[in-house]
């Protein structure tokens, strides 16, 4: 499991500050 890498993409998705 990646998460480190699925978080990545996901806060690329969605940038929220």
């Amino acid at each position: 499991m990646n998460d480190k890498g699925r978080n990545e993409t996901y806060r690329t998705s969605i940038p929220v500050s």
